[in-house]
C-alpha cells in the first residue's frame, strides 16, 4: 500500500468523489456523476448503484446500462451476486467472470460474456447495509482487485452519507416546525465546532501567523489549529474532513481532541499521525476519511516536520517572493483508511522573510460560472505576485484574489487558509 502510484490512484479518486458529493444537490446525479468519476478513473465497462427500499434492492443509476435495463434492476435480499451481498454486507470479488458458476445475475451486460472482473460491494451507513455498488471492468491481478475492492467500498460509504442528508433534507422540507428545530441545532452544532477553532494567534518569537476559515454551509468539514508540544515546538493542523454536515463537523472536534491528546503522550509527529490514523480507521466503514498537513515547527532551529496525509502540497514562499511546492514524493495515503499503514514525514528549513502557506482544496477547487477551477498555478502566481511579505498580506491577498476569480458564483466547498513564517 505505499506504492506511490497506488496512493496517487486513491487520492485523486476520492478527492473527485468527495467534490462530487460536496456539490451535487440532486441524488439521481450524484449517483450518475459517482459512476462517471469511476468510468473515468478506474476504467469500469459497467457500473451501478443499488438502494434499499423495503425489502427489496432496486437498481437506481447505472453507467453502461439502457434505460429498460435500469427499470427492470430489482433485487430481493439474497438473490443473485447484488442481493447476496445485500443481504450479508460483505464484499463479493470475481476475478473471471466466465470461470464463476455460481454468478447469477438479473441483467445480462455484454461485458458479463467476456473476461473480465465483477466487484460489488455493500454501501453502508452506521454499519447498516442501505445498497449496493457494482462494477464490471478488465480483469486485473488479485492484488490490484483487492486495492479496487477497498476504494469501492470507501466510495459506497461516502455516497451513502450524502445520500442519508437527501433523505433528511426532505423529512425536514415536509415539516416546518422540524425544520425550524433543525436550523436550532445547527446552529448549536456550529458555535460548538467554533469554539474548537483558534481563537488568537500564537506567540512565537521571531515568528508570525496568519489563518482564514470560510466554511460553505452552517457547519464546516475543514478544520485548522495551533497545538504546543512539549520543548517549545508548536505543531499546525489543517484537515479536511470528507463529506459535509453535521457528521462532518463533528469529525473535526473528534479530531482536535484526539491530536491534542496524542501529542500530550507522545510528543513525535509521525508517531501522533499514525496513532491518530489508527483511532480513525474505524470510522471509514461510515464513508468518512480525513485528509490532513502535520506540522512540527522548533522555533529554536527554524526546522518544519511534516507528514502530507492526503492532503494538497503545501507551499513555501522564499523572501525574494519564489515559490516552492514541498513533500512532491512524500505524500501519504489519507487518514482513516489505512490501519497499519506507515506514514512519511519530511522537512524544511525555514529562513528569515520565508513563509510557509497550507491550503484546504476549498481554494484550489473554488469556481467562477465559466466552470473554470482557481488551481495551483493561480494559488502560485497569486503568493508570488503579493507585494508584502508578512503572513497577513500573504493570506489576505490570496483570499481576495479567489473572491475576484469566483465573484458571485456559490461556493461548494469549505476555505482554509493557514501561513506562517519568521519575520
Amino acid at each position: 500500500m505505499s506504492d506511490l502510484s497506488d496512493i496517487k490512484k486513491v487520492i485523486d479518486i476520492l478527492g473527485k468523489v468527495s467534490s462530487v458529493v460536496i456539490s451535487e444537490p440532486n441524488m439521481d446525479r450524484l449517483l450518475t456523476r459517482v459512476l462517471q468519476v469511476l468510468a473515468n478513473e478506474i476504467e469500469i465497462i459497467f457500473g451501478d448503484f443499488t438502494l434499499r427500499q423495503g425489502d427489496l434492492y432496486h437498481l437506481k443509476s447505472a453507467y453502461g446500462l439502457n434505460p429498460e435495463e435500469i427499470e427492470r434492476g430489482v433485487f430481493s435480499p439474497g438473490e443473485g451476486i447484488t442481493g447476496t451481498v445485500g443481504l450479508t454486507g460483505e464484499p463479493y470479488l470475481v476475478e473471471d467472470v466466465l470461470c464463476e458458476p455460481a454468478f447469477l445475475n438479473k441483467i445480462q451486460h455484454p461485458s458479463l460474456s467476456r473476461h473480465n472482473a465483477f466487484l460489488c460491494v455493500p454501501v453502508k451507513r452506521m454499519e447498516k447495509t442501505v445498497g449496493t455498488l457494482s462494477v464490471v471492468r478488465p480483469t486485473l491481478s488479485r492484488a490490484e482487485l483487492e486495492l479496487e475492492m477497498q476504494i469501492l467500498q470507501i466510495v459506497g460509504n461516502l455516497t451513502a452519507e450524502a445520500i442519508a442528508v437527501f433523505y433528511e433534507e426532505q423529512k425536514y422540507r415536509a415539516s416546518k416546525e422540524k425544520e425550524d428545530k433543525f436550523l436550532f441545532e445547527i446552529g448549536l452544532a456550529n458555535q460548538v465546532q467554533q469554539a474548537f477553532l483558534p481563537s488568537k494567534y500564537p506567540e512565537v518569537e521571531g515568528y508570525e501567523f496568519y489563518h482564514y476559515y470560510q466554511p460553505a454551509q452552517h457547519l464546516g468539514g475543514d478544520f485548522f489549529d495551533y497545538i504546543p508540544v512539549y520543548g517549545d515546538r508548536l505543531a499546525l493542523v489543517l484537515a479536511d474532513v470528507s463529506g459535509k454536515g453535521l457528521s462532518a463537523a463533528l469529525l473535526t472536534v473528534k479530531l482536535s481532541a484526539v491530536l491534542r491528546n496524542i501529542f500530550g503522550k507522545y510528543r513525535n509527529l509521525k508517531t501522533t499521525v499514525e496513532k491518530t490514523n489508527q483511532e480513525f480507521c474505524g470510522l471509514h466503514s461510515n464513508g468518512r476519511f480525513i485528509t490532513m498537513e502535520l506540522g512540527l515547527l522548533d522555533a529554536k532551529t527554524h526546522d518544519v516536520q511534516l507528514t502530507n496525509a492526503g492532503h494538497l502540497f503545501p507551499f513555501l514562499r522564499r523572501a525574494d517572493g519564489k515559490v516552492e511546492i514541498l513533500g512532491i514524493g512524500s505524500q501519504c495515503f489519507p487518514i482513516g483508511l489505512f490501519r497499519d499503514y506507515p506514514f512519511r514525514e519530511f522537512s524544511v528549513h525555514i529562513e528569515p522573510g520565508e513563509k510557509l502557506i497550507i491550503l484546504s482544496d476549498g481554494i484550489t477547487e473554488a469556481s467562477n460560472f465559466k466552470g473554470e477551477l482557481f488551481q495551483k498555478d493561480r494559488v502560485i502566481q497569486s503568493l508570488s505576485a503579493c507585494k508584502g511579505n508578512s503572513a497577513k498580506e500573504i493570506g489576505e491577498n490570496l483570499i481576495k484574489n479567489v473572491l475576484d476569480f469566483v465573484g458571485s458564483f456559490r461556493q461548494t466547498d469549505d476555505q482554509c487558509i493557514m501561513v506562517f513564517g519568521r519575520k
